[in-house]
């Protein structure tokens, strides 16, 4: 099904939206790119650290071209029986072009891993001809008109090369981390379901405190500050739940005996 999520929805992200855009068009549009004789974008590498929002991208990209969302990981094609991995890729990409246009998301995609040299066993043997299928499919570029791939890996490194040639996953898109505008809208997104102290949290100062940190963190941040505030009976969370919570994602939680020390001496 095609989500309802936007561009919109994602809060930050700025470059990574830019660079999808072309590829919106291209779902929508595919005739003023192949009416000009311009090779359209077949497949999409998305990189960036853990929780940076690659899998809620790869979802406002679909609902932003109403196109249909297919979301599997690189551990889906690995099977008990031979044969039965070539067979779950053949089928990925029918399903697809059925239902063009389409975007087929894979995380994890280093789960899929490198193609070794013969000797590996039939375990390595099998992931070959796996990721062999995988790249024959996406070289079917008059049949996978409307059909876009969009893999996520936090270690492209680990990627075939050959996966990474042009015409196949040609085009690398890089989700950064939020900066500190987006970082506060993140941190008033999550805590608009807090119950809160009217006035007394200042989002920006907390994102000052928040560098580094990704959107999925201060998810954890924010539920982590109305743990904070139950465990201490309070109703509402107030600024100083959060700034503890802040501590707790930084250093872990604090025992009894580093309780005693002094901010300073801390």
């Amino acid at each position: 099904k095609s989500p309802t999520m936007r561009f919109d929805d994602v809060i930050g992200a700025g470059e990574a939206k830019a660079a999808l855009a072309d590829v919106c068009a291209w779902l929508t549009e595919p005739a003023k790119f192949t009416g000009m004789g311009v090779r359209a974008p077949c497949g999409i590498l998305m990189t960036g650290g853990p929780g940076v929002g690659k899998t809620r991208l790869a979802q406002a990209l679909a609902g932003e071209c109403g196109a249909n969302f297919i979301a599997i990981t690189g551990s889906y094609f690995s099977a008990k029986y031979y044969g039965v991995g070539i067979q779950k890729v053949k089928h990925l990409f029918e399903l697809a072009r059925k239902n063009a246009p389409t975007v087929i998301f894979i995380d994890e995609a280093d789960g899929l891993g490198k193609r070794t040299d013969t000797g590996g066993g039939p375990v390595e043997a099998e992931s070959n001809r796996i990721i062999n299928q995988l790249l024959a499919e996406m070289d079917g570029f008059a049949s996978n008109e409307g059909v876009v791939i969009v893999a996520a890996t936090n270690h492209p490194e680990n990627l075939d090369e050959a996966m990474r040639r042009p015409g196949r996953f040609d085009r690398t898109v890089q989700v950064r981390l939020p900066d500190l505008e987006d970082r506060a809208e993140i941190l008033r997104f999550y805590a608009s379901t807090l119950k809160t102290k009217a006035g007394d949290i200042d989002f920006n100062q907390l994102a000052r405190l928040t560098t580094g940190l990704s959107p999925a963190t201060l998810s954890m941040i924010v539920n982590q500050a109305g743990l904070v505030a139950r465990k201490a009976g309070e109703h509402e969370v107030a600024a100083v739940h959060f700034l503890e919570a802040i501590k707790i994602a930084r250093i872990g939680d604090i025992n009894g005996a580093e309780r005693a020390l002094s901010d300073d001496e801390r």
